[in-house]
């Protein structure tokens, strides 16, 4: 397998508190009620960047197909 195939990016639960606008807390019960999926990596719980893309996109409430906020616009 090539690299590309298996590089995912990680966030931590501070990076996804902040891409969401939210509190740490509010993050770390998305997590432990199931709505998003992280990987645990020691004893750290980590976000991949596609599941909160996908997060993000499950939870719009206008399902346009553009999305002004996915190129930073």
């Amino acid at each position: 397998m090539e690299r590309s195939a298996l590089y995912f990016k990680l966030l931590t639960l501070q990076e996804v508190a902040a891409i969401l606008r939210v509190n740490r807390s509010s993050v770390s019960r998305l997590l432990k009620g199931g709505g998003l999926a992280y990987v645990p990596v020691g004893g750290r719980k980590l976000v991949c960047e596609n599941d909160l893309a996908r997060f993000i996109d499950n939870h719009r409430v206008s399902k346009n197909d553009d999305c002004a906020c996915r190129n930073g616009a």
